[in-house]
């Protein structure tokens, strides 16, 4: 029962952040589009981002340079995508988001986490793997 309650939280989570990166592209005007496809589009390269950053640091500690490590970081992140798709777009649960409009205590700190956890996917990439490149 533990599992099961962690994972509604986590779902809880990634759809409030669906939710906040919907919000934002929908006030836009000109897009090519639709905002529940730009949001699902964010979301799934954040999670794209996290998985290149932390993928290639725990390659440069453990100095493989195996072409078989760039199959795996593509690969890894065409099923993340993928898997993200099925899930908000295919299964249209973007309009269940939509409909329920989740929150996490208030309004302003569902952005505030959604901007944090938009800028913590950047750190694998801009921070991590720059000190990791570092060693010699």
């Amino acid at each position: 029962m533990h599992k099961k309650q962690t994972m509604k939280k986590i779902v809880k989570f990634l759809d409030v952040i669906y939710y906040n990166f919907y919000l934002h592209y929908r006030k836009r005007k000109f897009l090519l589009v639709k905002p529940e496809r730009e949001a699902w589009y964010v979301l799934s390269s954040c999670f794209v981002n996290i998985v290149i950053g932390v993928s290639s640091s725990i390659c440069r500690l453990l100095q493989v340079k195996s072409i078989y490590m760039l199959y795996f970081c593509i690969v890894g992140c065409i099923a993340i995508t993928f898997l993200s798709y099925l899930y908000y777009i295919k299964n249209n649960r973007y309009t269940t988001i939509l409909k329920t409009k989740p929150i996490i205590k208030s309004p302003q700190k569902s952005k505030i986490i959604t901007i944090a956890f938009f800028v913590f996917s950047f750190i694998p990439i801009l921070v991590l793997l720059p000190i990791v490149c570092s060693f010699r």
